[in-house]
């Protein structure tokens, strides 16, 4: 269903600028005020997104050191270039970070189609074999 895993790191990388480093860059050249950003950029988008991402990396088995491109770029973003300018953007990189845990780590991006049941027949056969 997916490319090879070195377009999931294309799509990791773009993702990760894209939300951590070019909407926010948009929102404060649009004009939209501070309060619309945090609301919509900062907190709605960005948490679906960073959801989305943990989700992501888990269906594509791509490695668990992922999960830190768009947290770590929003921060780098924040920090070099000022775009957050308040101290609370640390903090919600960190939770970008949680997000995207949470996702890698929950049973809804397991693919269980891929493996098909033969893959659980053979677990459940081979766990109860005796060594005779």
């Amino acid at each position: 269903m997916f490319a090879s895993k070195r377009w999931s790191y294309v799509v990791i990388a773009i993702v990760g600028l894209l939300l951590g480093a070019v909407l926010p860059n948009v929102f404060n050249v649009s004009g939209i005020s501070a309060n619309s950003k945090i609301i919509w950029l900062l907190i709605t988008i960005n948490f679906i997104g960073a959801f989305a991402l943990g989700w992501y990396i888990k269906r594509t088995y791509t490695p668990w050191w992922t999960l830190l491109v768009f947290p770590g770029i929003f921060a780098l973003d924040t920090f070099l270039l000022k775009t957050n300018e308040h101290q609370y953007a640390y903090f919600l990189a960190l939770t970008y970070l949680a997000l995207s845990i949470v996702a890698h780590f929950n049973s809804w991006a397991v693919n269980v189609e891929d493996e098909g049941d033969e893959h659980y027949k053979n677990i459940v056969d081979s766990g109860f074999e005796s060594g005779n």
